[in-house]
């Protein structure tokens, strides 16, 4: 019911003692089940696979003659672990694990609760894989004068970057970026006023 109070004509000092209802049922606390994990997911075929495997109690299932990536280097971005008690953040750190590794397009994990036993969550992990390699290029054009020398000078720049993803077969990724430029005066065009070269390659080994 509503509280209804009225200090129109005196000030008055209240305490009030707010009490629980005495049917209130405790939250119920759940324990992780069976975990099935899809690499190779595509949503258009559903959860199929050709090959499954199961390591520390998570089964790994995948299209195709062998796993793209290893389930072991997969598994240490998983914090939901079996027969343990589940906790959202154990769920939320296990989306930000396995979407840092930068090879899945698509990350999804559905908890569904046991037929047979209703403190029991079971999980579904599809992961759709992301393009194994991208490729970018691109090309600078610009020109300027200095007006007090009379000069003008146009320049060239060329660049590539090149993502290879899971090289190793434990989700490594390659990234290589390439530059090279070059500037040239309008009234010499034979000899160049500079010349710029840059390469830089780096390996993520997913540790």
């Amino acid at each position: 019911a509503p509280l209804i109070v009225d200090t129109t004509d005196e000030r008055n000092f209240v305490t009030i003692e707010l009490l629980p209802p005495s049917d209130t049922l405790a939250h119920t606390k759940y324990f992780i089940g069976d975990t099935y994990l899809y690499l190779e997911y595509d949503p258009s075929l559903g959860p199929v696979y050709d090959i499954e495997k199961k390591y520390q109690g998570i089964t790994y299932r995948t299209r195709g003659e062998k796993f793209r990536i290893r389930p072991e280097m997969i598994h240490r971005r998983i914090f939901i672990e079996q027969n343990k008690f589940y906790r959202k953040r154990d769920l939320e750190a296990s989306y930000d694990g396995l979407r840092a590794m930068n090879n899945f397009k698509f990350v999804s994990i559905f908890p569904r609760i046991d037929s047979l036993r209703d403190t029991i969550l079971n999980h579904n992990i599809y992961l759709t894989p992301s393009s194994r390699f991208v490729n970018d290029y691109g090309i600078d054009v610009n020109y300027a004068t200095i007006d007090n020398q009379a000069i003008q000078l146009i320049g060239l720049a060329v660049s590539a970057k090149i993502l290879s993803r899971n090289v190793f077969g434990g989700g490594e990724n390659l990234d290589l970026n390439l530059e090279g430029g070059i500037e040239l005066n309008l009234s010499n065009l034979q000899d160049p006023t500079s010349l710029r070269f840059r390469g830089q390659t780096g390996l993520d080994l997913q540790r």
